[in-house]
């Protein structure tokens, strides 16, 4: 993709939460690709385990899959 449009113009959106459900090394993508991040979501997700266990990866994600949005803490 990169490739087909040299120039500076096509950024990438990362959003590390999904590396995160689907098991992927998101530390890879952004070594591979951090100088093309545009535009970066904030969040941490949350798996459980055990429901992923009864339900597998290709179940719906919201299934064993919530997002943390960061919060300040008081």
């Amino acid at each position: 993709m990169f490739k087909e449009f040299e120039g500076s113009s096509l950024g990438l959106n990362f959003d590390p939460s999904h590396f995160v459900w689907q098991g992927m090394d998101y530390l890879a993508a952004i070594r591979e690709f951090a100088p093309r991040f545009w535009h970066c979501h904030a969040k941490d997700a949350h798996l459980d385990r055990e429901k992923l266990n009864q339900v597998g990866i290709m179940a719906h994600p919201l299934e064993f899959h919530t997002p943390k949005l960061p919060a300040w803490v008081m």
